[in-house]
């Protein structure tokens, strides 16, 4: 999930805020057979 940051603080910012949640096997090849229960991310995103 993605908001433009530019709607929260004025036209000079660019970007977007970054939102993001993960349930499931195998988020990454190195384990890709082992249970993750939850993950979230919060961050800054150049590109949607």
């Amino acid at each position: 999930m993605t908001y433009p940051l530019a709607k929260l603080f004025g036209s000079a910012w660019g970007g977007y805020l970054f939102a993001s949640y993960f349930n499931g096997y195998g988020e990454d090849i190195l384990d890709y057979n082992q249970r993750r229960h939850w993950i979230a991310r919060i961050g800054y995103s150049i590109a949607r």
